[in-house]
């Protein structure tokens, strides 16, 4: 059985039923709804007809559903040259109703299939072309070109269950998937800095059990900040409790890296009074 249907408004409402279509357009498209029935497909038979299959579909802002088959004829050919004719669901918003209708195309030289009527008062979509040669003697299925799935005449609608779900997961990825990417990351870098703090101070106490020691006037370059006999090499005058430091110069080198994160250090020594003894 062949169903559709306008979103139609009361008769003193303020909206009519082009702004119903309208807004039930803009938020569901055009096009065949997928995995309802056979999806409209248009097969070919052992004559000049056509079968329309089953199906579901929106066209601009009206719906029409089919529960059986359908025959369609296709009108004979032309004597002169080919033509393409085309299976369409027309909604008439002026006779509100919305059926499929056997377009036949014009025979010339060069064929061109067809384009669908859009405007205030009729909206179509095209299931298929189909070619017709001249003299031919039934519609062939390589004769048959399936345009559903183009968006610019027809188009395929995923039903509501898939676009949930694709909306779902597109949610869970951008506000769990990520995180839990950038957490990662962070975590590995953490482990990184440990790792190398680790080596820094295995050194450190490797060099300290060999009896090296640090000279006063050393400069080294740290990414962390070490212990306050060490002074950062920023041109600043050297505290008067550095006394080693003091013999040598009296204020820091002024030394930048070039890396933010990485300072230039100067060994001063251990600290001596507040009158530098």
């Amino acid at each position: 059985m062949l169903s559709y249907g306008f979103c139609l408004g009361e008769e003193n409402s303020q909206y009519n039923t082009s702004q119903f279509g309208g807004a039930f357009k803009a938020l569901l498209g055009d096009g065949v709804c997928k995995g309802y029935g056979q999806e409209y497909a248009v097969l070919s038979t052992t004559s000049r007809n056509v079968t329309l299959e089953t199906g579901f579909a929106l066209v601009g802002g009206t719906y029409i559903q089919n529960d059986e088959e359908i025959t369609l004829t296709v009108a004979v050919p032309d004597n002169k040259y080919d033509r393409y004719d085309a299976v369409i669901l027309r909604a008439d918003k002026v006779k509100k109703t919305v059926e499929p209708v056997v377009i036949t195309g014009h025979a010339s030289v060069f064929p061109s299939e067809y384009v669908p009527v859009r405007n205030d008062t009729v909206y179509e979509i095209v299931l298929c072309h189909i070619f017709v040669p001249l003299g031919s003697t039934q519609v062939l299925e390589e004769h048959i070109v399936n345009t559903r799935p183009n968006r610019d005449i027809c188009g395929i609608i995923e039903s509501f269950s898939t676009v949930a779900n694709q909306i779902s997961y597109i949610y869970n990825f951008l506000t769990s998937g990520i995180d839990e990417c950038v957490q990662e990351l962070i975590d590995k870098s953490n482990d990184i800095i440990l790792d190398c703090e680790n080596v820094v101070s295995a050194t450190e106490q490797d060099i300290a059990l060999a009896g090296i020691k640090t000279e006063v006037g050393e400069i080294q370059f740290l990414a962390t900040t070490p212990s306050d006999e060490w002074l950062k090499c920023n041109g600043q005058s050297v505290p008067k409790e550095y006394i080693e430091l003091l013999k040598l110069m009296e204020s820091t080198p002024n030394i930048h890296y070039g890396n933010e994160n990485i300072t230039a250090y100067i060994y001063a020594g251990k600290k001596g009074d507040k009158n530098g003894k």
